[in-house]
């Protein structure tokens, strides 16, 4: 897959967002990381957003608004079309499309919203909400702790330069779970998820080679425990 091709499309289709977004959806996940905190520090090929609860009456509405935007790419000759090819509620409160897009070639692409309570405080681009880049650590670690995922490690390597250890409220907490995503990546074979990644476009990672893991996961590990010792201060 063309990555800067599909990358191109969601930012158009983020810009559009933040123009009129009439549900009040948050973007959240690593578009939002790499589109607002960390410009572009790795590829994600898929839009993620939570909405306010009430909201789930009107996934109609939000599924035209979607379209709505896909069509005024189209007509601006940023795409040649796209197809919605799954669109349902899952067994929790997301919701889950899957999008077939033309360039000069097919993309896929997914779209999933979650409904729930918004809580802040939130950034803003425009109309379009973004989670703090603190929220946004304290997410990663739990999914990280969860999955173990290298995407997650790697964008908790990146929030952990640009976030403001002062702003977190639940101090002690947050040391256990920073305490724990230590332990856990000191013990992580680096090696077999970077290449299981690689497997999946939307892991793709710029500033990460092989032959770096060594040194990345250090620097990680080294990052993390300062931000333990601040916390636990």
């Amino acid at each position: 897959m063309n990555m800067s091709a599909i990358m191109d499309v969601l930012n158009c289709f983020i810009e559009e967002a933040s123009r009129s977004n009439p549900h009040s959806l948050v973007l959240k996940g690593g578009t939002a990381l790499s589109h607002h905190h960390l410009k572009g520090h790795r590829d994600s090929e898929d839009l993620d957003f939570d909405a306010p609860e009430p909201e789930r009456e009107n996934i109609d509405r939000i599924v035209t608004w979607i379209k709505d935007i896909l069509k005024k790419i189209q007509s601006e000759g940023k795409i040649k079309g796209f197809e919605i090819t799954k669109s349902t509620f899952a067994k929790t409160d997301r919701y889950h499309m899957k999008i077939s897009i033309s360039t000069h070639r097919e993309h896929h692409t997914k779209i999933d919203i979650d409904f729930g309570e918004i809580r802040g405080p939130l950034e803003y681009e425009g109309e379009l909400g973004f989670y703090t880049k603190e929220r946004m650590l304290i997410s990663k670690l739990l999914t990280y702790r969860s999955r173990k995922t290298l995407k997650d490690i790697y964008d908790i390597h990146f929030l952990l330069k640009v976030v403001d250890q002062d702003l977190y409220d639940n101090r002690s907490a947050l040391f256990d779970l920073v305490d724990d995503v230590i332990e856990m990546l000191e013990n992580e074979e680096l090696e077999k998820n970077y290449r299981q990644a690689f497997m999946n476009a939307d892991m793709r990672f710029k500033y990460l080679k092989e032959r770096d893991l060594t040194n990345f996961k250090d620097r990680t590990i080294r990052s993390l425990n300062i931000l333990r010792n601040q916390l636990g201060r």
